[in-house]
């Protein structure tokens, strides 16, 4: 004789909401330092890192030179608020139009 057990699926406590950070935020920093400041002769890359998991990063605007090695243009510490957008500091344009 097989016995039928009944199966109860207790529903698990969801766990708090915790914020995620996009892996292409440092893509959108990068994108939004390069519209404010304008792309430099010899564009190579720009870099954007995370500073100690705040949100604070370090932003790095790379040229290429005829030596085959990368020089830093333009590096500047920026602040964003939590949708990624740049608060501070105030970027001009340097480069273009």
């Amino acid at each position: 004789m097989i016995q039928e057990t009944e199966q109860t699926t207790e529903k698990q406590p969801e766990k708090p909401a915790v914020p995620v950070r996009k892996v292409d935020l440092c893509e959108t920093i990068c994108q939004e330092v390069m519209e404010r400041l304008g792309k430099p002769p010899n564009f190579y890359r720009c870099t954007a890192k995370n500073i100690t998991g705040t949100s604070n990063f370090r932003v790095n605007v790379w040229n290429s030179s005829t030596m085959g090695c990368g020089t830093i243009t333009d590096s500047f510490f920026v602040k964003v608020n939590d949708e990624g957008v740049i608060v501070s500091p105030e970027i001009k344009k340097k480069y273009g139009k």
